[in-house]
């Protein structure tokens, strides 16, 4: 069944350098899953992972850095992690990227660009699970197409 993390260990493979356990730990960290919430902490472990390349670490790094969590506001900072995860195709990404160019935050509005990255994002749909963000990308898709006649 499922357990709660073992931090400690988590903490000493993140500091002998597995990339793994610094973003498991990263984002336990960022949103309070079996340790406290702490966004210093977030920043210290995601860190070297995303510096390492790892995606899904450097997504969250982005929305750190979209939502001022522990670090000040920064759309265009977010918009860089959010870039680096979706080359490393963290599905994610693709949605945040979107609505960073939809809202013009960080980058001119750009609806192409929007509309690009919501079809990436519909076009892997098959591969993940069913959540609001693939609504958002489904409905923005078809709202910027005209119906074939």
């Amino acid at each position: 069944g499922f357990t709660r993390m073992d931090i400690q260990k988590l903490q000493s493979e993140a500091e002998a350098g597995s990339v793994v356990a610094q973003g498991i730990l990263g984002i336990a960290y960022l949103y309070g899953h079996d340790a406290p919430k702490d966004y210093t902490a977030a920043l210290r472990w995601l860190t070297p992972a995303a510096e390492r390349g790892a995606p899904r670490p450097t997504f969250h790094l982005g929305r750190m850095h979209e939502e001022g969590w522990g670090v000040p506001v920064d759309y265009k900072r977010a918009g860089h992690f959010y870039q680096r995860a979706a080359d490393g195709d963290e599905w994610l990404a693709y949605v945040y990227l979107a609505r960073l160019y939809r809202y013009g935050r960080g980058t001119a509005a750009g609806e192409q660009a929007a509309l690009d990255w919501y079809e990436a994002a519909v076009s892997e749909s098959e591969t993940i699970a069913h959540c609001p963000e693939l609504d958002e990308a489904r409905e923005y898709v078809s709202s910027h197409h005209e119906p074939a006649a």
